[in-house]
């Protein structure tokens, strides 16, 4: 009962990050059929309905030939063109999906994932022309500034530090994360130290002296230490940017990481600079990008706006892929049929690509097992 209860009180306390959670999700589909039916609408494909949302209608309204429909559950849309999944369709529709040109066709199905990138660039120009800053693409996270473990018999443990104490200064200095703290301890080897802390919401304030050590560099530097061991919750690093030129180049950059990260990997396997295990521990399905965005709403507005960047490049780019079901597929098949002077029979390309779908949602459903056992296991990642 008290579990029930317990659980009662977290969706309460929790219930507006779990629909932003939602509405971000949604919103990166919503985007991506968008760019379908933009594109559909300009190249003159006829498209029958547009929809936000899924399920019952709540509102429609028919515009030009297209039912414009709101409905009961707003997470995601689709766009229901003629031609395009209906082989049976009228083929002698001038609106039809494949009465238009091979150019047209692969506009029309690779519109979604344009409109993924141009979105995300969007949000990437906001944060570094509003915000000022935009996360390094070197180091994307960097440790909270909390007490993750004390070494035993070290300053820290001897000064009193404990596990969870949130590190707010040293020496008067502000600290928002543990690399700032290390930087500041480490010029003060043998010196005594002030250590500001708040601790279950309470500041409080330590003296301790670390310890000098080698850094382990080839120098072999003088450094201070203290004996603390960080936490595994994480922060962004955000690198200021000013001036129109760097903001660009740093919004590039994150979306070229991004879109080349399934290469790299595969390099990195190939290389033996990781192994399948790791890549799986650090690869999730829906369930773990949700936990993800709901860690990271808890960080603020400018953190949620960048990770929703990144998830709508990782849609776009995962959506090229030629894998059946996937747009990737649909353009790759559009092409072969220019290549051999006549499309492909719509009827065995439609097979392919419900056989594409269920691989794909036997997939998702094996990493959706994955993500609750790392649950209930307690594993963060912000």
């Amino acid at each position: 009962m008290q579990h029930i209860i317990d659980g009662l009180g977290w969706f309460v306390t929790n219930w507006f990050a779990l629909v932003v959670v939602l509405l971000s999700f949604g919103l990166i589909i919503f985007v991506h059929e968008l760019g379908h039916f933009l594109t559909a609408k300009r190249v003159g494909i006829t498209v029958h309905e547009f929809a936000l949302g899924f399920g019952p209608k709540l509102f429609s309204r028919v515009h030009d030939g297209t039912e414009y429909c709101l409905r009961a559950f707003p997470f995601g849309g689709f766009v229901r063109m003629e031609g395009e999944d209906d082989p049976e369709g009228n083929p002698d529709d001038p609106g039809s999906f494949l009465n238009k040109s091979v150019t047209a066709q692969i506009v029309v199905l690779g519109g979604g994932c344009f409109m993924n990138y141009v979105s995300a660039l969007a949000v990437l120009l906001l944060l570094g022309f509003a915000h000022g800053a935009i996360p390094n693409p070197d180091h994307m996270m960097v440790p909270l500034n909390i007490v993750g473990g004390v070494q035993s018999d070290s300053p820290a443990a001897r000064a009193g530090l404990k596990e969870g104490d949130h590190i707010v200064a040293v020496n008067d200095t502000p600290v928002a994360t543990f690399i700032d703290v290390v930087n500041q301890v480490r010029g003060h080897g043998g010196e005594e130290i002030k250590i500001s802390v708040t601790r279950d919401g309470q500041p409080m304030d330590f003296r301790l002296t670390p310890n000098v050590v080698d850094d382990g560099s080839t120098e072999h530097r003088k450094v201070g230490r203290m004996g603390v061991i960080p936490t595994s919750k994480g922060t962004i690093a955000w690198l200021p940017v000013s001036g129109a030129g760097e903001v660009f180049n740093r919004s590039g950059e994150w979306i070229v990481k991004i879109t080349l990260l399934p290469m790299e990997i595969v390099q990195r396997l190939v290389r033996k600079e990781t192994t399948l295990k790791e890549v799986g521990e650090g690869t999730g399905g829906p369930l773990l990008i949700g936990q993800m965005l709901f860690e990271i709403y808890h960080q603020g507005v400018w953190p949620l706006l960048f990770f929703w960047a990144i998830i709508c490049v990782s849609v776009g780019s995962f959506n090229l892929l030629p894998i059946p079901a996937l747009d990737g597929a649909r353009i790759l098949f559009v092409g072969i049929g220019a290549l051999r002077g006549r499309p492909l029979d719509p009827r065995k390309e439609g097979m392919v690509h419900m056989v594409g779908l269920a691989v794909l949602l036997v997939a998702m459903a094996a990493f959706s097992v994955h993500d609750v056992v790392r649950m209930v296991k307690g594993v963060k990642f912000f």
